[in-house]
């Protein structure tokens, strides 16, 4: 009898609320911030679900000979394409027609690329490269979640042979020795993960900048929970899980304790993947999910069923809600309904596509034909179709894209500094002194030209930024401002909160003293609502001035000009249905954001006078009649407030003479 006939229900409530915490992130994750953890969770039941048929694999006949195996082997691998293919197939074609309806054109070439590593099962190794490598600030990307269904496959690929060969060398076949592999290749890849993550250099020796976000996506990564739910399996069919019966509050407590991570915004833990990883082992063990009331039972029961397809489809219909121009008018209408939408689609999906084929996984005989049916379909085509996108967002669509080629953001040309923990050290031979940049994305955007120029009169320097990360600290605001703020939320991906990155710029410059200070930052314009512009203002100063006291020098670069065309400017349209939009080269100053303005007089009357250098960023760019982005046949903005290289070279004169004042 098949697997698919023993299902055990609490299982599928569990997989039913993991994809619910799923879809609750994608759709508002600043509310439901633990919500990615549901992937955790699939990664465990994955390994308790796919263990007995590893077990069945190797050990059912107590025989390890290469042939039965091997045969054994294929069926295991038919079955997987027969419960995948089909659904990912018809996902992605759906996909491909919601983003080339609704797509801005500047993601074509992006989601393209992504759907194809994630048909040849390499969509982890694509979310890294084509979306900056953080998962939890990344390009819009609509088919990056298909990741973890990456990772899974490489998992489900490589591990039963992994397990064949080493049982086969030591010619041990029992359920024990199993069990012990699965344990000690477990805890292996968690060390491994544990140690590449601490010491990232051991890998950024060999080019890779972003360690910790290639570990996210790693199927070493997430080995070790799918083994734990492989423990998981051997210990609930041994004589111990058959005799532990715990009391129902325990059963609950596991409940509580599993859906709190999941949905309450308490996600701030260096180990929260360890612990959901223990909570949903525990609650497998000891069939917690029994305990719910036959309503709510049955509703996480029918999720559960339809999980995977819910999950495939998902993210492309949020996506088009979250970032089609279509909807900017309605965004919040249009992303309830696409959470409405993804489990509909999703749920057909199950019931006409997946559910269809799941039965039929053994293809024999007068179903060979049938399978070709299946690989055509549900390969060759979303194969074709995303290799014709690829072309043609390269191709600009052959003169029908109606967006302009945007200008290069600088930072993108230096991975090494985006989202690092540490400073990026640009050394020059016999240095006369060491400068550091920091501030938020606006220091990313001249980070070429801030190191061009300190390389030209002789200084070493260090780049240390963190997007959305101005440099304010818990000592110089109070703890009403702070929580507006909320620079105490970490960054899953880095681990680490605003406040905790500036106490590391702030240690930093404790052992550098004689270190010159450049920070860049946006205008109070990104202030939150709760907190008035005057305040916040008092608030960056007053973090100036403590940074001051820091370095043997502070520059302050005032905020940019910023352009009122923000939902406009270079965002992208539509390849259909949307018109060019022609942005104008100059604004009147009437017309910019005031922000700005306003900071830059204040800073300019204040900061000097404390002994603070102050570049001002509004001159090379205003005069009194108007703003101007377009300078020489090009853009000076990549966006309404960062800079291009070619504005950034602008600065460079100013940056150039405030190092000359402090070397004399």
């Amino acid at each position: 009898m098949h697997l698919l006939h023993k299902r055990r229900p609490d299982i599928q409530v569990l997989r039913g609320i993991a994809v619910f915490a799923v879809v609750l992130f994608h759709t508002q994750e600043s509310i439901f911030t633990a919500g990615y953890l549901g992937v955790d969770v699939f990664f465990v039941i994955s390994g308790f679900v796919v263990t007995p048929l590893i077990n069945r694999i190797l050990l059912d006949d107590g025989d390890l000979s290469t042939k039965g195996s091997l045969s054994r082997l294929r069926s295991f691998y038919l079955r997987r394409f027969y419960r995948l293919a089909p659904a990912l197939g018809v996902s992605l074609i759906l996909s491909f027609v919601i983003i080339l309806l609704v797509g801005q054109v500047s993601d074509h070439s992006r989601f393209a690329s992504q759907g194809l590593a994630a048909l040849f099962l390499l969509g982890n190794f694509g979310a890294y490269l084509y979306s900056g490598g953080n998962y939890f600030a990344p390009n819009p990307n609509p088919l990056i979640h298909l990741w973890s269904l990456s990772a899974e496959e490489q998992i489900y690929f490589l591990l039963p042979i992994v397990i064949f060969v080493v049982l086969f060398i030591t010619r041990r076949c029992r359920r024990f020795s199993l069990f012990l592999l699965i344990l000690v290749l477990g805890i292996l890849a968690y060390i491994l993960d544990s140690f590449l993550r601490i010491f990232p250099e051991f890998l950024q020796n060999y080019g890779i900048s972003d360690v910790s976000g290639l570990m996210f996506y790693s199927p070493v990564g997430r080995l070790w929970e799918f083994c734990i739910g492989s423990c998981t399996y051997f210990l609930s069919t041994h004589e111990i899980g058959t005799v532990i019966r715990p009391r129902k509050y325990v059963n609950w407590l596991s409940i509580t304790l599993l859906c709190s991570f999941l949905f309450l915004p308490i996600n701030n833990f260096k180990f929260d993947s360890v612990l959901i990883s223990i909570f949903t082992a525990s609650a497998i063990f000891i069939k917690a999910f029994d305990s719910l009331s036959e309503l709510p039972r049955r509703a996480a029961i029918w999720l559960g069923n339809r999980s995977y397809s819910i999950y495939l489809i998902h993210m492309p219909i949020l996506y088009a809600a979250i970032y089609s121009p279509l909807f900017v008018s309605n965004r919040g209408i249009a992303i309830s309904i696409a959470f409405v939408l993804s489990i509909i689609v999703g749920s057909i999906i199950y019931e006409k596509i997946e559910e269809r084929f799941r039965i039929g996984s053994l293809v024999t005989g007068s179903n060979r034909m049938h399978a070709r049916t299946l690989l055509i379909c549900f390969m060759i085509v979303p194969i074709l179709l995303f290799a014709g996108m690829r072309v043609g967002a390269d191709k600009h669509y052959w003169g029908h894209d109606p967006n302009p080629v945007a200008p290069v953001y600088p930072s993108k040309m230096n991975y090494n500094c985006y989202l690092s923990m540490v400073p990026c050290s640009y050394p020059v031979m016999n240095p006369k002194g060491v400068a550091l940049l920091i501030g938020d994305s606006h220091a990313a955007s001249l980070f070429q030209a801030f190191t061009e120029s300190m390389a030209l009169t002789g200084i070493s320097s260090y780049v240390w930024q963190k997007s959305g990360c101005q440099f304010i600290t818990r000592k110089y605001i109070s703890h009403k401002n702070a929580s507006s703020i909320r620079y105490s939320k970490r960054d899953p991906g880095s681990k680490q909160s605003c406040f905790e990155h500036n106490d590391s710029i702030t240690g930093w410059l404790k052992t550098h003293p004689k270190a010159i200070v450049f920070i860049s930052q946006r205008s109070t314009s990104i202030r939150p609502s709760k907190i008035s512009e005057a305040d916040y203002r008092n608030i960056v100063i007053n973090n100036l001035l403590y940074l001051k006291r820091l370095s043997a020098r502070l520059i302050v670069i005032g905020p940019n000009p910023e352009f009122p065309d923000a939902s406009k400017f270079f965002k992208g349209g539509l390849v259909i249905w949307q018109k060019a939009y022609i942005p104008p080269k100059s604004f009147p100053t009437s017309s910019m954001i005031a922000e700005p303005v306003r900071d830059n007089s204040v800073y300019l009357s204040r900061l000097p006078s404390e002994g603070i250098g102050y570049i001002d960023s509004i001159v090379p760019f205003c005069n009194r009649k108007a703003c101007t982005r377009w300078y020489q046949s090009v853009w000076l903005y990549t966006d309404h407030d960062h800079l291009s290289v070619y504005g950034a070279e602008r600065l460079k004169p100013f940056v150039r003479q405030q190092i000359a004042l402090h070397l004399k």
